[in-house]
């Protein structure tokens, strides 16, 4: 191809994966199937350098129209930056998150086929269920739920969104049958576990439930904390009501049913692997178990303060008087179809160290709620601020972030009052930019 270009086309097998430099090639065929993500990214490499008068690569692919069970899922997630895993989605907003100077431009059939096949390759439980079937053949691997996680480049929340992975496993054929009284439970509570960022938090949990050898006695207020958080993770209502003595109990007897209990502790090893930053080591107290950052439901939350329940909490606002903390849960987008008209309050990240935040129409700038959140009534008492971008995802309500503790710098109006806090703690980038969309109109 070099020089008087006589030489047009190059047909290879296996040859020309790595290590050749032909920075000309404009044009590249598939005709090889591969499960390998490695091979797949050096085969297209191959057309991928710059060359003067190579405006793109014209990648032609005869290999996923032939094969019903082509992965264009994996080969395109390869090609994402970090951190974005929703393939489908990419194709149909044109790939806003390839790396820089990039792009991929799909004719409108093919992106309908393609579509199609990520649909019932991951986006059915039928689909995941002929994976988790042809999963060992395909990958050479025992199949675990980490395993098949990070051979498919998937998230929890995929898997979650459908069904528990054990149950996913019997319909496919390769585990026995089960019947467990608590799979409908859990099946809920997977979805809310797989959503925890928290290492110190998941830590906990796992080792407890793995050496299940603690009395509720033996526990320090702390650990007794860290289980409830747990406890409302999987239950909504008291122990109390379920028949428990405490959370402790009702966490140990998800030991006695042995597939979903063997589940729940792949998911926590798996969660703790993947966690990518470190969680601020500055709580509110040195025994309150809630760090800022890390992400948590608001019953979790309650759980945390001792609120055993979470019923209590019917709106975004809670006073507990005998800690002297008030809590603020807030959504920034809000959507008219969840949110009446006097409750759709302008709640922003002004920037990284500061936050735009309303209080509830019904509180006056001269009232003792707000004197309390202007730190005008003369006793020390600490205002924390839990923030989401919206109130659902895939899996049900969006857990919040929380931002840490919040202090009062100036204020206007009235019913409601527009505060404006500084945070202890500065706002990560990855969560600036999801809670600063809205400004004010």
């Amino acid at each position: 191809m070099r020089g008087d270009r006589e030489i047009k086309v190059i047909f290879a097998v296996d040859l020309y994966n790595e290590g050749v430099d032909i920075p000309e090639i404009n044009t590249v065929l598939f005709l090889r199937p591969t499960e390998s993500l490695t091979v797949f990214i050096q085969q297209l490499g191959r057309g991928l350098r710059l060359f003067d008068g190579k405006d793109c690569l014209t990648v032609l692919d005869f290999i996923g129209k032939a094969n019903q069970n082509y992965n264009f899922t994996e080969k395109y997630l390869a090609l994402l930056k970090d951190g974005y895993m929703d393939p489908g989605n990419e194709i149909t907003n044109g790939f806003s998150h390839l790396p820089g100077d990039c792009y991929i431009e799909l004719e409108e059939k093919a992106q309908k086929y393609i579509l199609e096949n990520i649909k019932k390759s991951f986006q059915s439980s039928s689909g995941l269920v002929i994976k988790i079937r042809n999963f060992k053949a395909h990958s050479g691997l025992p199949l675990t739920l980490q395993n098949f996680l990070e051979y498919y480049h998937i998230t929890p929340e995929i898997i979650y969104s459908k069904n528990t992975f054990s149950r996913l496993c019997a319909n496919a054929g390769v585990i026995d049958n089960f019947n467990e009284d608590i799979e409908k439970t859990m099946a809920g509570a997977f979805k809310r576990i797989c959503q925890i960022n928290s290492y110190s938090w998941i830590s906990f949990i796992e080792k407890t439930l793995e050496e299940n050898n603690k009395t509720w006695e033996e526990l320090s207020a702390t650990e007794r904390r860290m289980v409830n958080m747990f406890y409302f993770t999987i239950y909504n209502s008291p122990p109390e009501k379920l028949n428990y003595a405490n959370s402790l109990d009702a966490l140990n007897e998800i030991s006695t049913y042995p597939v979903l209990f063997s589940e729940l502790k792949d998911l926590l090893l798996y969660l703790l692997s993947t966690i990518n930053f470190v969680e601020s080591s500055k709580n509110i107290n040195g025994d309150i178990p809630l760090h800022v950052h890390s992400e948590y439901s608001r019953n979790q939350i309650l759980g945390a303060l001792d609120i055993m329940d979470p019923a209590s909490m019917r709106e975004g606002v809670k006073y507990i008087k005998e800690k002297k903390i008030d809590i603020l849960l807030v959504t920034v987008h809000k959507e008219e179809k969840s949110y009446s008209p006097t409750t759709m309050y302008k709640d922003y990240a002004i920037n990284e160290n500061e936050f735009h935040w309303q209080t509830q129409s019904t509180v006056s700038s001269d009232s003792d709620t707000a004197r309390r959140y202007f730190g005008e009534t003369g006793q020390e008492h600490k205002i924390l601020l839990f923030t989401r971008e919206y109130r659902e995802n895939d899996l049900g309500a969006s857990p919040y972030v929380f931002l840490g503790r919040v202090r009062h710098v100036r204020h206007t109006g009235s019913n409601p009052v527009s505060i404006i806090w500084k945070l202890d703690e500065p706002i990560l980038p990855q969560y600036l930019e999801k809670l600063s969309n809205v400004l004010p109109s």
